[in-house]
């Protein structure tokens, strides 16, 4: 997997926009050039085409995602902020690498506001909130998944739909973030990683409590669900 400087494994126009609108979908439509340049550059991120440690050049992204440098900077900075890259004095700008001890981190944050949200899911989500959570689960949708990369989808379409159900915009937007940390985590173990591994049937008795308004319920699956997942990622990245 040979990537330097996003140089390799670009995306297409397609894939780009496509990327442009699932983030629109997160956060609203009206982005600006910089909110497409942060989109672009997280997924390049998180999917290990700019690799952990690897060097940043702004005339790279510049040219691969045919945006200026202020949206480019802009979203750089953003990054930094959110702790996906790194700058060192008169060495440049860096990929965050990935630490044992920060993915501890990562899951003790995680634990904790999963938890809450899935127990405000419980309390509050709505009639169609739940249907669509029981589509993602139905376990014909699930024998469909045939790949690591279509599980990954289905789990960040669920989990995204359970931080909407909680109807807590701050929470909402925390636990993205967090959740794009774990799913670089997730890409970058991924060459060792069976599917089974990624726990996507648990997702099944998360979502059964969530329908019966059951809080305590739903925050013991949702702890359950995330836990594994630590477990398995360390196994293979120790």
């Amino acid at each position: 997997m040979k990537k330097e400087n996003g140089e390799n494994s670009l995306p297409s126009q397609l894939e780009q926009q496509m990327l442009i609108d699932e983030y629109a979908d997160t956060i609203g439509n009206n982005l600006t050039d910089a909110d497409k340049a942060y989109a672009l550059i997280l997924d390049k991120i998180i999917k290990a085409d700019m690799e952990p440690g690897s060097l940043i050049q702004e005339r790279v992204l510049m040219d691969s995602l045919s945006l200026g440098r202020t949206p480019i900077r802009e979203a750089l900075k953003r990054l930094q902020v959110e702790h996906f890259i790194t700058v060192s004095p008169r060495r440049g700008m860096f990929v965050t690498p990935i630490a044992i001890r920060d993915i501890n981190y990562i899951y003790e944050v995680r634990m904790e506001l999963e938890a809450l949200v899935i127990g405000l899911a419980a309390q509050r989500a709505t009639a169609e909130q739940v249907e669509q959570l029981e589509v993602l689960v139905d376990e014909e949708n699930l024998r469909r998944l045939n790949t690591p990369y279509e599980i990954m989808d289905l789990d960040r379409e669920f989990h995204f739909l359970s931080y909407q159900a909680s109807q807590n915009h701050f929470l909402q937007a925390d636990l993205k973030r967090y959740y794009f940390m774990s799913q670089r985590i997730w890409y970058y173990g991924l060459s060792t990683m069976k599917p089974i591994e990624i726990g996507i049937r648990e997702h099944v008795d998360i979502v059964a409590a969530i329908k019966k308004g059951n809080t305590q319920l739903a925050e013991d699956a949702i702890r359950k669900h995330i836990s594994n997942f630590q477990k398995n990622i360390k196994e293979h990245l120790v």
